[in-house]
């Protein structure tokens, strides 16, 4: 096994035990945070500082294509991983790309 396989190995076992832990203790609110307080977040940001939130996109959309492409190249016993990530980033990107538009829809709904 390479040296790259042998720390990625590590660090997702400790990434994986904090996510245990903060899952079984919670984050000391009680509370998860909702995809439709990150929309919101989100699509504040975007609407202050368009440009930058456009400049945020692209890196993050190059981002999510490396971590495509590492999972296609990732070797079988580390498939997974590199595909919740890919799958993760794919997600993100998604919500980050269209936030303003899922925002509006959510305000629409609460009503006035």
């Amino acid at each position: 096994m390479g040296a790259v396989d042998q720390q990625l190995r590590k660090g997702y076992s400790i990434r994986r035990k904090r996510v245990d832990r903060a899952q079984r203790d919670g984050d000391g609110t009680g509370e998860v945070l909702s995809d439709k307080e990150l929309i919101t977040a989100a699509a504040s940001l975007a609407r202050r500082a368009p440009e930058e939130w456009r400049a945020f996109v692209e890196v993050l959309e190059t981002a999510t294509g490396k971590k495509m492409g590492e999972c296609i190249a990732a070797p079988v016993d580390m498939l997974q991983v590199a595909q919740g990530r890919a799958q993760s980033m794919t997600a993100l990107t998604a919500l980050c790309k269209d936030c303003v538009k899922l925002s509006d829809t959510i305000e629409r709904k609460r009503g006035p």
